[in-house]
């Protein structure tokens, strides 16, 4: 989750989340500029022997299988794309 206050508040534009919720950015235009903050959430290093069945790692994992990547490791992929 992310948030935009103060003055840059009123050159929001949008916030874009990616299709498997590890990351989102936020675009802010200015009259010369343009800011783009990207907020990422990569998780911790696990495997199928360690992760729990309701964890982020298995949740990443499950939608990339379903998703035919090729890379089903979440923390792998997340770097790779």
């Amino acid at each position: 989750m992310s948030a935009v206050s103060g003055a840059l508040s009123s050159r929001f534009v949008r916030t874009t989340t990616e299709i498997y919720g590890r990351y989102q950015y936020t675009d802010c235009f200015g009259k010369d500029h343009y800011l783009r903050v990207y907020v990422v959430y990569r998780v911790c290093m696990n495997t199928e022997n360690t992760a729990g069945d309701n964890t982020v790692w298995t949740d990443q994992k499950s939608l990339l299988q379903k998703n035919d990547e090729k890379c089903v490791d979440p923390r792998k992929h997340l770097t790779e794309t």
